[in-house]
């Protein structure tokens, strides 16, 4: 088992005692996997290639072997519609690795396309490879893999990691590498993150007052010509019916009473009215008639007035 190797945990069932709740049946691993579950990288990322996890342990010697037993068999990143050939292949060569078309010329087609390469070994009718190169000094020269991509199988950057692989180097990378959480860990990001709810809430609340407040605006704004209308319409109503009401108020014996009494009254003032008028116009002429009158005159109509009296 590796130094980092942490699978034997999972499996661990064995029970133990809670002191502060006083379960005598706490399992164990699952409190470990629960406490492993809040493990966090610090400084380090979770591999995404082959290559970065190689790169991480130092050599593809030091990854754990649990984690090389989950990881199970490699593949190559090949691209689509190719795969791996090795040409050239002799008595005193290996031969070259390289990546050939699946929809290449095979069986009696092969072989027919590899007669004409011969003739002309400017095209690779075979798709396998192997045409004449002009060099720099205008030679030509065969090349046995020329057309072709070569790959290289020791290459770490061509292996490829499904999904799978990805979930097991991430769980195994964090379960070694990782740190728990100290208990003041996170609060500040915590009141940031309540800040940043209660702003959006904040800001969900505005907004759903202004789109009440511009709804009970238009709804205002519509209705208020029938509501002006029934306003209007009852208001001449209501002046309608008490013109009604004087109406019939005026037509009643006693207001008749009183309006005729009111007129008697009235032409009783313009006689008396008229009387008085009369009564200054006669004074008004009496004045005018003695006034430049001789006193022996006035006296005379005294002496007489009083003679008249005393009689």
């Amino acid at each position: 088992m590796s130094e980092h190797d942490t699978s034997f945990y999972p499996s661990f069932t064995s029970k133990g005692l809670d002191t502060a709740t006083g379960n005598r049946n706490l399992d164990l691993g699952a409190l470990y996997q629960e406490q492993m579950s809040k493990k966090k990288l610090k400084g380090i990322e979770v591999p995404k290639t082959y290559e970065d996890l190689v790169k991480l342990y130092g050599g593809e010697g030091n990854i754990p072997p649990a984690l090389l037993n989950k990881l199970g068999t490699l593949e190559f990143d090949i691209p689509k519609g190719k795969e791996i050939m090795t040409v050239g292949k002799g008595l005193f060569s290996e031969g070259e690795t390289v990546l050939v078309d699946k929809e290449r010329p095979k069986k009696l087609s092969r072989v027919v396309a590899g007669i004409k390469d011969f003739f002309d070994p400017t095209k690779d009718r075979d798709k396998l490879g192997g045409v004449s190169v002009q060099d720099d000094s205008g030679r030509y020269y065969y090349d046995t893999t020329g057309g072709l991509t070569e790959f290289d199988k020791t290459d770490l950057s061509n292996i490829k990691l499904s999904d799978a692989q990805l979930r097991n180097i991430e769980s195994q990378v964090v379960d070694e590498f990782g740190e728990l959480p100290s208990p003041t860990e996170g609060i500040q990001e915590y009141l940031k993150g309540m800040e940043l709810v209660r702003k959006q809430e904040d800001d969900a609340q505005i907004r759903k007052a202004r789109r009440i407040g511009l709804e009970a605006f238009g709804n205002y704004a519509l209705t208020e010509p029938v509501r002006q209308m029934y306003l209007n319409k009852a208001a001449e109503d209501a002046q309608n019916r008490y013109i009604r009401g004087r109406f019939a108020l005026e037509a009643t014996p006693t207001k008749i009473q009183d309006i005729m009494t009111a007129k008697q009254a009235q032409q009783g003032i313009a006689a008396l009215s008229e009387a008085e008028r009369a009564k200054a116009v006669a004074e008004q002429q009496k004045a005018a008639n003695e006034f430049g009158a001789p006193q022996v005159t006035l006296a005379r109509n005294v002496r007489f007035a009083n003679a008249s009296f005393r009689a």
